[in-house]
């Protein structure tokens, strides 16, 4: 124990001359720079800017030294970057055609169907037994097989807006007319809007269709309907009541949409480890080079109107910095090492970790070979006054804090834990494996996911401070006798999937998986209601409380129904073979 503990002091003195020696060729600055500019429009996945900044790694780990896989360090996946309108959208109103892009247009989600039905009015399309709420807008309509016309949004006199918003959303409103048997639905904007004409929409990264066709309309079209509905009543206070009396005049509905798909890259190299019985164990370094391009609606970009580079200097050209900044010092001490060390560089973080998901799903060494991940995602904003690091998945091993706590004591950082495993990175992808995990970062500013996140806001200093005490939590994590010892750490979803839900069944979906029918299960809370009903990761979730789940937007939509207390049985397809589990919430 001494001698492995000698060894460690030795290795880290060495590491710190190793500092003001590096090559002029990796600095951090430059690494910054290079990947935060102009010329590479903000990184995009699938685009050239992109791929130029994966050829740029790539260069980096060549002069490094790294040694390459099988494809020459890339990992190259495919993944859906955009769903257009095709040219067969059709709306036919008895003798009168509408103009697609005038009239109406499909939802971005919507099937890719022809239907020809009669349509019923069923007001805003509510359904809603919850607390003071007792709302039914299809009372007395029968939807089976018909086209269902909805008012956008909420009454503008409700009083209860806050519990009738979390039903409110336009896809929520779809599923529920589809659970009614609805063969299509149009959508009205309120007639009390300023802009009465075709909503914009923009794709939603990693984001799933419903199986009906769905479309938008503007109020004149609505007016058209409820004349072919012979129902004369105020059309600009509340025009869709039902009506006991419609007529069953069909209209023929067709949509189609294409999805474009693009190809992108993960990027790896390692350094071999020197320990015959340890080399085949490998550490993980991880960080993301993708970014939001130029922003834009729906691109996750908290200046949405606003159409101009997103540089992603901090997010995350800070966390690639000290990807190569780490690896190029454990470079030069590479014959000290035991383990393996992969340093990796994710694309498609912003689009849902796809990158990650897809490295986790096709490791290029077994699985049980890997001892611990580590993600940097924004390290680029270090706070001078109290140097203080966010270090995320502490818990996932019992040893992390104990390890953390001590290498921190010599570079003068103060550490933020949290337990979790789970969080808004590329670890995550990692710890739905059952891999110790940790996450480090600097924190969210003023400029995250803006035009202003810029390479002359970045604490280079602090950059290199970190990354020092990441090549020393690395080299230690390499040469220790043990491995980490994985335990289960705080809950296995993100705070912004539970946002609105007054239960959760303890489980982490699997956002990243859009072809599977149903919610493919990517990690159980083993206390949690789910875990204590016996469900396992890979399960897949085809229906709750005897209510179908086609993808994650019907789970969301069923869980909101649900209750501390309830009940409920939950289908599942385990190993091609249907079982349903009952769960007490």
């Amino acid at each position: 124990m001494r001698k492995t503990y000698c060894l460690a002091i030795l290795l880290f003195a060495s590491i710190f001359q190793l500092f003001s020696q590096l090559n002029a060729n990796l600095s951090i600055d430059q690494i910054v720079r290079v990947l935060s500019a102009d010329s590479l429009q903000g990184r995009k996945p699938g685009e050239s800017g992109a791929n130029k900044a994966a050829r740029y790694i790539h260069d980096q780990f060549t002069r490094i030294g790294l040694v390459m896989n099988d494809n020459e360090g890339y990992q190259p996946f495919q993944f859906i970057n955009d769903r257009l309108v095709g040219q067969n959208n059709h709306l036919r109103i008895l003798n009168f055609e509408a103009i697609h892009g005038e009239d109406f247009t499909p939802a971005l989600w919507s099937a890719s169907q022809a239907v020809k039905a009669p349509i019923k009015f069923a007001g805003y399309g509510f359904n809603i037994e919850q607390d003071s709420i007792h709302r039914n807008d299809y009372e007395g309509i029968d939807v089976k097989g018909k086209i269902v016309v909805i008012q956008q949004g909420i009454p503008s006199n409700e009083k209860n807006k806050e519990i009738l918003e979390d039903f409110a959303s336009d896809r929520d409103k779809a599923i529920l007319a589809r659970d009614l048997g609805a063969a299509g639905v149009i959508l009205v904007s309120p007639t009390s809007a300023d802009n009465q004409g075709l909503p914009v929409q923009q794709y939603e990264p990693n984001s799933s269709t419903i199986d009906i066709p769905v479309i938008y309309v503007t109020q004149a079209i609505a007016d058209s309907l409820a004349k072919l509905e012979s129902y004369h009543s105020n059309l600009s206070y509340y025009p869709f009541h039902s009506s006991s009396h419609q007529k069953n005049d069909s209209i023929f509905l067709q949509t189609e949409l294409i999805e474009q798909t693009s190809l992108t890259y993960n990027v790896l190299g390692i350094l071999m480890g020197n320990n015959g019985n340890l080399k085949d164990e490998y550490i993980i370094l991880g960080a993301h080079y993708d970014h939001l391009g130029m922003g834009g609606q729906g691109s996750g970009s908290r200046m949405p109107d606003t159409v101009a580079i997103h540089p992603g200097a901090d997010d995350n050209a800070s966390g690639v910095a000290g990807l190569l900044y780490t690896a190029s010092i454990l470079a030069a001490v590479k014959d000290s090492l035991k383990r393996s060390i992969m340093f990796v560089a994710f694309s498609a973080e912003e689009m849902g970790l796809l990158g990650s998901k897809y490295f986790t799903e096709h490791l290029p060494v077994p699985q049980n070979n890997i001892v611990a991940m580590i993600n940097l995602d924004m390290i680029g904003r270090l706070d001078t006054l109290n140097n203080s690091i966010f270090i995320g998945g502490v818990g996932t091993s019992v040893e992390s804090k104990a390890l953390a706590d001590s290498l921190l004591k010599s570079i003068h950082l103060k550490p933020i834990y949290s337990q979790e495993g789970f969080g808004p990175s590329d670890h995550s992808s990692f710890y739905n494996l059952r891999i110790p995990v940790l996450y480090i970062h600097t924190g969210v500013h003023t400029d995250y996911h803006t035009p202003f996140d810029k390479a002359d806001r970045i604490n280079y200093q602090g950059i290199a401070k970190i990354s020092q005490f990441i090549s020393h939590l690395v080299s230690t994590l390499a040469n220790r006798s043990s491995r980490l010892t994985f335990q289960e750490a705080g809950p296995a979803q993100a705070t912004s999937y539970r946002k609105g839900l007054k239960v959760t069944l303890g489980i982490m979906p699997d956002f990243a998986d859009s072809n599977i029918k149903g919610v493919k299960v990517a990690n159980v809370r083993d206390n949690a209601p789910a875990g204590r009903a016996g469900m396992m990761k890979n399960d897949v979730i085809v229906a709750i409380d005897g209510k179908s789940v086609r993808d994650i937007y019907d789970y969301m939509n069923r869980l909101k129904t649900l209750k501390h207390g309830m009940r409920v049985s939950i289908d599942i397809i385990r190993e091609n073979r249907p079982m349903i589990l009952i769960v007490e919430l």
